[in-house]
């Protein structure tokens, strides 16, 4: 079995940011790109973080949906709360997938970027909004809030996109639960999700496009 066809193709160094509960999603070997494109089968590795700031399951599950689609893809990668990333060593790019509420990123993903900023300016990464419960996200593109976009700038991020969110009928709570029930639902679209990841998917390669 060549290392393509496991999680093995997460390096230790990467492995170093996680704790328990991270999940490490490999390449689907029926589904390589082209080896030119410089991941497995190509000239590395590339390692791709998806951080995510959550408050109801939602935007992880949405976190998850990003990570199945870049092991679609070829590409391995590491999905967990950015709360819980230490430091980023051994990883090529980063996502950071944060909820919405009131127009205010969650703050574990807000905190994430302030922290790593430094770091981040010099990998390729991609800001990541959850939460219109409507299919609006899927109409068309939804700019960054006022804060998510200097957020984007502070990162250096090279883009930004809005996915639908989801909400429980028995979410507990306020706001939540007077949400509930006029607009509970799932609004997270894996189609939609697979085609953003393959528009991003050019610019990812090993030590973050050099």
């Amino acid at each position: 079995m060549s290392h393509c066809d496991n999680r093995s193709t997460v390096s230790s160094a990467l492995r170093a940011v996680l704790v328990a509960g991270a999940a490490v999603r490999g390449p689907h070997p029926a589904r390589h790109p082209a080896p030119d494109q410089g991941r497995c089968g190509g000239l590395g590795v590339t390692r791709v973080l998806v951080a995510y700031g959550s408050k109801r399951r939602g935007t992880a599950g949405l976190a998850t949906m990003i990570g199945d689609a870049l092991a679609e893809a070829g590409y391995p990668s590491v999905v967990m709360p950015a709360r819980d990333v230490r430091e980023l060593v051994g990883v090529d790019a980063v996502i950071v997938a944060g909820a919405l509420y009131a127009n205010r990123w969650h703050r574990d993903a807000r905190r994430f970027v302030r922290r790593h900023a430094t770091r981040l300016r010099g990998l390729p990464v991609w800001l990541v909004s959850s939460g219109p419960l409507d299919d609006s996200a899927s109409l068309g593109d939804i700019p960054p809030t006022k804060q998510v976009a200097k957020l984007v700038e502070r990162a250096g991020a090279r883009g930004h996109i809005t996915f639908g969110g989801a909400l429980a009928a028995d979410a507990k709570g306020f706001p939540a639960s007077a949400m509930a029930k006029t607009k509970s639902g799932d609004w997270r679209d894996a189609e939609q999700v697979r085609r953003w990841v393959a528009t991003i998917v050019p610019q990812l390669s090993p030590a973050g496009g050099s």
